[in-house]
């Protein structure tokens, strides 16, 4: 029988140690359940508190008081244990001290070598007894008390708003969806002085540019959300080492002056269709200017009426198609006249003219005509012989 309690014992230490649980001491609890692991840590067991499980301690402190029931075992490893109330099964301690007072009762084994044990008079073990009472000798004074945890004060309550603040409240509440329109509008009118001052610095830039998004704007934006897209790991491969930080900070400085310059040449060309629209012949400058307004607050709206995907969608095709215009154009330096003509397209056919009469007359050009070869010489005559 004892060999089966201490393999039971071995049993509850090993499932201690693969499955631990935090050990916590509760107030006003009547029944712990689970198995409770002490690491390096203070646990008390209140009386009246029942813990149905073992106990395992491993280097810390652990008070058990008066009418406390451990229905379980206790397994101790270098800690310190009092015990004031019961333990339904073993006690087994290796190291550390174990003190039992005169209301301690064990009714299964004690097993506690090299291990101080201190018993009370009236303390009940009720099993065996494998423990030396002086610890071989060594001499460990007594643990302190434990001091109690002070309370932590209530967290004052927050007064209540007067009937003057909750007006307030309301009212920024109402306008707060009217200043972010305004606020909407301002920045779209910076946007759309900012494109006009760039179309007057740059106007033939502008309008190659310009020119490239009305003609080739699926080209345009394809070429641009790739060249974003590889920007990302083209800048992340630059910044691994110091000697490419330089270049990855170009690369997106570049980005940022593409993305930036391609809006204002989409706005120029929105401007343009927009006067189109309306039957008017407004100048390139005030054309730019109203359709970067247009798109900026056009953009701004959707995110106020909640639609930020379709914001951010419509974001992605103006800067794709604007970085790709800018690419294409090379910044505006230079003129895109669109992909070279197929090699392998046959010219037209050519049809003679008819004269009057009816009969096709064939004009050819003095390069055109061959010249006739020469009439083949005659052969040779042989001759006669002679019968």
């Amino acid at each position: 029988m004892s060999k089966f309690r201490n393999l039971l014992c071995l049993a509850i230490v090993a499932a201690s140690l693969l499955f631990p649980s935090a050990a916590f001491a509760r107030d006003n609890t009547i029944r712990l359940l689970d198995d409770q692991v002490v690491f390096g840590g203070t646990f008390t067991l209140e009386a009246g508190d029942v813990l149905d499980g073992s106990l395992i301690v491993i280097g810390g402190v652990v008070n058990l008081e008066a009418d406390s029931v451990v229905d379980g075992d206790i397994v101790i490893f270098g800690g310190n244990v009092t015990v004031e109330g019961q333990v339904s099964e073993n006690l087994v301690a290796i190291g550390g001290v174990v003190m039992l007072t005169e209301t301690a009762e064990i009714y299964g084994d004690l097993i506690a070598p090299a291990t101080v044990v201190r018993r009370e008079d009236g303390s009940q073990v009720y099993g065996q007894i494998i423990a030396d009472p002086e610890g071989m000798g060594i001499q460990i004074p007594e643990v302190p008390e434990i001091p109690e945890i002070p309370e932590v004060p209530e967290s004052p309550e927050i007064p209540e708003l007067s009937r003057f603040d909750k007006y307030l409240d309301s009212v920024s509440d109402a306008l707060r969806p009217i200043i972010s329109f305004f606020w909407s509008l301002v920045r779209a009118f910076a946007l759309a002085a900012v494109a006009v001052l760039v179309f007057l610095f740059l106007p033939k830039h502008t309008e190659r540019v310009s020119r490239v998004v009305e003609n080739y704007p699926v080209t345009a934006g394809g070429l641009g959300i790739l060249t974003v897209v590889l920007s990302i790991p083209v800048t992340v491969v630059t910044s691994i080492t110091i000697i490419l930080i330089p270049a990855s900070i170009l690369i997106w400085l570049g980005l940022i002056l593409g993305l930036s310059y391609g809006f204002i040449a989409v706005g120029s060309d929105v401007g343009r269709r927009i006067a189109d629209g309306l039957g008017q012949e407004w100048k390139r400058p005030l054309q730019t200017a109203v359709g970067a307004f247009s798109i900026a607050f056009l953009i701004s709206i959707l995110g106020l009426a909640q639609w930020d995907w379709l914001a951010s969608l419509l974001w992605i095709v103006i800067g794709g198609i604007g970085l790709g215009a800018v690419m294409m154009t090379r910044f505006g330096t230079r003129e895109y006249s669109g992909p070279a003509p197929s090699k392998s397209a046959s010219p037209e056919a050519f049809t003679p003219p008819e004269d009057p009469n009816g009969s096709a007359v064939v004009a050819a050009s003095e390069a055109e005509v061959e010249e006739v070869p020469k009439a083949a010489a005659k052969p040779k005559p042989r001759p006669k012989t002679k019968a």
